[in-house]
């Protein structure tokens, strides 16, 4: 992974935090749910763990920014928003931070 890639998946995600703080009641809400889109697939293509935690963002975000399917999803909202605010974010961020150290270390016969 090149460093300016890492860079780009870290702007993003303090992007896609932003999102989140300004939009953290579920409910229909599109312009959150176009902005939560075209930031996941921003961080696609990369990486394929990446890839499929931003692709699992914006599923949630689709529950959660919708009418009523969020009142259906086993723990309600607050498991939602905790997931693809807090979690799936995080893992992405430590997947970079993995694959940066990967890139940085020599490897060892």
């Amino acid at each position: 992974m090149a460093m300016d890639f890492s860079q780009k998946i870290f702007t993003t995600l303090d992007k896609l935090d932003s999102v989140f703080q300004r939009h953290n009641q579920p409910g229909i809400n599109q312009s959150a749910l176009n902005q939560v889109r075209s930031l996941c697939i921003d961080m696609k293509g990369h990486d394929d763990y990446i890839t499929d935690k931003a692709s699992r963002i914006t599923r949630l975000a689709i529950i959660y920014y919708s009418a009523r399917k969020y009142l259906k999803h086993s723990g309600g909202h607050e498991s939602l928003m905790t997931e693809m605010g807090y979690q799936l974010p995080n893992v992405i961020r430590s997947q970079v931070f993995h694959l940066i150290s990967l890139s940085t270390h020599p490897k060892y016969d």
